[in-house]
């Protein structure tokens, strides 16, 4: 079932998020198993990103959980001190 959280934006919930999580997850290890012989520097990158993919999981998935997650964790350092 998907459900409009706000005008524009679409979220999936239940069964069909567990359900695109798992081929994600699926995708991810079949193509870092693709590219473990690592024959050539493409071939080295894309696994390396399949293993930060992997090892990221949690961080990449809070935004398909939480639609309230902010795109930039970085926000504290981008606010400017005020001069008094």
């Amino acid at each position: 079932m998907t459900v409009v959280i706000y005008p524009g934006e679409v979220s999936l919930l239940g069964s069909e998020l567990s359900t695109q999580q798992h081929l994600l997850r699926s995708a991810i290890i079949l193509g870092r198993t693709a590219t473990a012989g690592r024959a050539c520097k493409l071939e080295r990158k894309h696994n390396s990103i399949f293993g930060r993919l992997n090892t990221r999981w949690d961080d990449y998935q809070l935004f398909a959980i939480d639609p309230r997650a902010p795109w930039d964790n970085y926000v504290e350092g981008l606010v400017m001190p005020m001069s008094a």
